[in-house]
């Protein structure tokens, strides 16, 4: 298993002033999805078809809400 010390670790305070003066965001960077409820209602769709697809396969019977 791969040890993440930087969880761990408390910034520092030169960091810490960086980053106050860091008006527009550079120093961290962060993965923004262009869409992400797009890819959460996909994911939610999938998931539904994967639970949909098990049922049939074992033959039960799907009832309406």
């Amino acid at each position: 298993m791969k040890n993440n010390s930087t969880i761990l670790r408390s910034p520092s305070f030169l960091k810490g002033m960086a980053r106050v003066c860091d008006l527009f965001g550079h120093l961290d960077d962060y993965r923004y999805s262009e869409d992400p409820d797009a890819e959460l209602i996909q994911r939610d769709w999938e998931l539904t078809g994967q639970d949909l697809m098990k049922e049939i396969v074992n033959g039960r019977k799907i009832s309406a809400c």
